[in-house]
């Protein structure tokens, strides 16, 4: 049969909120930047198996507050995986560091900057890995994609 990663997420712009959930698809992030605070990244992962494995599974939804220059980053495997055909991926940690050095960028040029940080992660070398970056900020503050 066939299977796939998924995550699922609904903004509500009224209740200033995200409800999310998961089926085996990498953690989302939440970057929540409060103008007198330093950016927090906050990992959006719940439980849930790969769709198509199981015709009776659930999956549980978790809410987080979503509102003024919070933004929300997803992406593909490939992001994390980039270089690991070199024995040196990108990997969470890199993501990270990059994720906080774009602090102040908005969620419409996100998409493109971060892949534009593993092409120099890469030293401009083409990757095997497919990437897509989506990034989503609050009721009409922007969202940015990109397919690598």
């Amino acid at each position: 049969g066939f299977t796939m990663t998924a995550t699922a997420m609904v903004i509500d712009p009224v209740g200033k909120k995200v409800t999310f959930a998961n089926a085996s698809h990498r953690a989302s992030y939440l970057l929540r930047r409060d103008p007198n605070s330093p950016l927090v990244i906050e990992v959006l992962q719940t439980p849930g198996t790969m769709l198509g494995t199981a015709p009776e599974a659930t999956y549980a939804s978790q809410v987080r507050p979503f509102s003024g220059a919070d933004r929300l980053l997803l992406y593909t495997d490939g992001l994390l995986e980039a270089g690991a055909d070199r024995g040196k991926r990108f990997g969470e940690d890199n993501l990270r560091e990059v994720l906080s050095r774009l602090a102040e960028t908005p969620a419409a040029a996100l998409p493109d900057e971060v892949i534009a940080e593993v092409g120099r992660h890469l030293g401009g070398r083409p990757h095997a890995a497919d990437i897509t970056v989506v990034a989503v900020g609050p009721f009409g503050n922007g969202v940015g994609a990109r397919p690598s």
